[in-house]
């Protein structure tokens, strides 16, 4: 599967970050929800957590930072543009993902991302 079809999540019940690569949990995130291990499996092997109140989803943009992590939405970048440090959330607006209204893949690769708004939201309460 391609990178940028990858999720993670935010549970905001056990304020925790999901990802697929994280050991010892069971569990898958798609863009209907996310998949939990069933123990008692009898005809579905996993269960759907749905997205309703309790998830917020992030999807993956394909690339890659300065340290070779890849960017997801609601990552939080600092970068320099135009001779000055900025900080930012990469979103996703108008079929493209950005950071304080500039294309992403522009800001490469000097980009590095400090933390997410979910885990970190006083990195954007700061000035560079």
């Amino acid at each position: 599967m391609s990178d940028r079809f990858l999720f993670r999540a935010w549970d905001k019940q056990d304020k925790r970050m999901i990802a697929d690569e994280q050991e010892f949990i069971p569990l898958k995130i798609t863009n209907k929800g996310v998949l939990r291990l069933n123990p008692h499996h009898e005809d579905n092997l996993y269960n759907l957590l749905p997205i309703e109140d309790r998830f917020i989803l992030m999807q993956c943009t394909g690339l890659k930072n300065n340290n070779a992590e890849l960017i997801f939405e609601g990552d939080v970048a600092i970068y320099e543009y135009q001779g000055k440090e900025l900080k930012g959330e990469v979103i996703y607006k108008d079929g493209a993902f950005i950071v304080n209204d500039e294309l992403l893949g522009y800001l490469l690769p000097d980009l590095e991302i400090i933390g997410n708004v979910y885990e970190n939201a006083e990195l954007l309460k700061t000035t560079c």
